[in-house]
């Protein structure tokens, strides 16, 4: 799942997608979106005080001990692994080398997986599909910068790759079947983008479902397909539920459609729009000004282009009992048994992603090299469908001596893991002020902000390495304290701290 805002000029294909797990639910693998969590406690092993599975049983049916056949003895330690794969390289590393015995403790393994760039020349033929909300709402500006994005997409394609148009109002509309894109066929398609004028109201689920049934009739082997999705407003004819919704763009996800989310102005539904990103394992953005739109459009088509891998999936596993992984924030993940499966769809050349896993472990009474987690990336080869699969394993060495086990943190990786939380604090901090509830958004600020101002404390990170963290949240709670509530000045502000939020948690270098 790839997500972008063009608010705070950061893109998401093409750049380090940094998605910390940390359990903000009780649910493991799983967050609400616009659902604050309640800090817990603060424990030596726990000094955010962030909630979680750290603080509640199993839930029922989810197995005590990983499946399969576990080796938790390792010949040696091994903090730092490393394998190839086509074009690319998947690495991890510990944030502790040692785990002290007869102990619970919370763990991190870092993640990278970097690819070298491609040749857009040489790239597959693509399925692109536009997606145009021409509700009235959409009227001057807004409409006119729409059709000039969409022309400029088409521009960009060639006689291998297919186009087609969908939009909706009240009701949702084929204005143009699959086509290729032929010098001949060049002029039809922008008499068509041409045509469209704002009117009625806004139905974003018969627009969805043509749109994917437009690529379902386009889809070729060896092509890519993409739904591109202009929306400025709320969904309010036809089926409004957004799990309805959210389902639509699932199921394309597993026929190989991805869709990307582009949000208009400051009324359309950032949870709609975030939620069908992810579930569509496409780009999100936020364009405050119409006159952005061409750029977060070429932008897309550029990343599409650069493709290298599709279908891919960063399967993260304990390799041994007492070992849980616990949640990936940023990234949705599913839980298979005792792993957490994050569906990463396609990967761009030149792309580089982090993934922050947070561990809970339980120490073994005996000293000694233990396996802890294997991470696992499957995809294919965009051209030949060809699967590929790279794994990396992570050891560490359990002591009886804790001052050994303090002295053996990366300090980098614990900085990583508290930029990406105070991120996610600080997201759910602002759809909660976007959703009206102001008193709990600042509520939260504060409490975040104090367990992150405990964690830098407790793992002795330097100002240079914590980067100020807590920074952000409390910036955030300055402005919305001194700003109306429900003012355009003060949404604004909201919803793009949501967006700078969300790209901080999924693109840092």
């Amino acid at each position: 799942m790839h997500h972008r805002t063009l608010f705070t000029a950061v893109a998401a294909f093409g750049l380090i997608v940094a998605a910390t797990a940390v359990a903000i639910t009780d649910r493991g693998g799983e967050s609400a979106p616009g659902e604050p969590g309640s800090p817990s406690p603060a424990r030596p092993d726990n000094p955010l005080g962030w909630g979680g599975p750290a603080d509640a049983p199993p839930e029922p049916g989810e197995p005590d001990e990983p499946t399969g056949a576990p080796r938790c003895a390792a010949d040696r330690p091994a903090a730092e692994a490393t394998s190839q794969f086509d074009g690319g390289t998947l690495s991890a590393s510990l944030s502790h080398e040692m785990i002290d015995a007869g102990r619970d403790s919370e763990r991190y393994a870092v993640i990278d997986i970097k690819t070298e760039p491609t040749d857009t020349d040489a790239r597959p033929p693509l399925n692109v599909a536009l997606l145009i909300d021409r509700s009235g709402s959409m009227n001057g500006d807004p409409i006119r910068q729409a059709r000039r994005a969409a022309r400029g997409v088409v521009e960009r394609l060639g006689p291998e790759d297919r186009v087609s148009i969908t939009t909706y109002d009240t009701r949702g509309d084929a204005v143009l079947a699959p086509t290729a894109v032929t010098p001949e066929a060049q002029a039809n398609i922008a008499d068509a983008i041409d045509d469209i004028t704002p009117r009625g109201m806004t139905n974003i689920h018969e627009g969805l479902s043509i749109a994917y049934d437009q690529l379902r009739e386009a889809q070729r082997d060896g092509a890519l397909s993409r739904v591109i999705h202009l929306s400025d407003g709320q969904a309010n004819q036809g089926v409004t539920s957004t799990p309805k919704m959210v389902a639509l763009a699932q199921q394309a996800s597993t026929e190989g459609i991805r869709t990307t989310s582009v949000g208009l102005g400051l009324q359309y539904n950032e949870t709609l729009m975030e939620a069908l990103a992810d579930a569509g394992s496409g780009g999100y953005y936020f364009v405050g000004d119409p006159s952005d739109l061409d750029p977060v459009f070429a932008g897309e088509l550029r990343d599409l282009e650069a493709t290298v891998a599709t279908q891919a999936t960063l399967t993260i596993a304990p390799r041994c009992p007492g070992v849980r992984v616990k949640d990936v924030i940023g990234v949705p993940t599913e839980r298979d048994g005792d792993a957490l499966v994050a569906q990463l769809a396609d990967i761009a050349g030149g792309e580089a992603r982090r993934f922050v896993v947070e561990l809970e472990v339980t120490g073994p009474e005996s000293v000694g090299a233990q396996n802890l987690i294997a991470g696992r990336l499957d995809h294919e080869h965009p051209g030949s469908g060809t699967a590929s699969s790279t794994e990396v394993e992570l050891a560490a060495t359990v002591t009886d001596d804790e001052d050994a086990t303090r002295a053996s943190v990366s300090e980098e990786a614990m900085a990583e893991v508290l930029t990406v939380k105070e991120a996610h604090a600080l997201h759910e901090a602002a759809l909660a002020y976007r959703g009206g509830r102001y008193d709990e958004a600042s509520g939260h600020v504060e409490d975040q902000a104090a367990a992150l101002d405990r964690a830098v404390q407790h793992y002795g990170l330097s100002d240079d390495l914590a980067g100020g963290a807590g920074a952000r949240m409390r910036d955030f709670g300055d402005r919305m304290d001194g700003a109306t509530p429900g003012s355009p000045e003060a949404e604004a502000d909201a919803l793009g701290s949501a967006e700078e939020a969300r790209s901080l948690q999924r693109t840092r270098r």
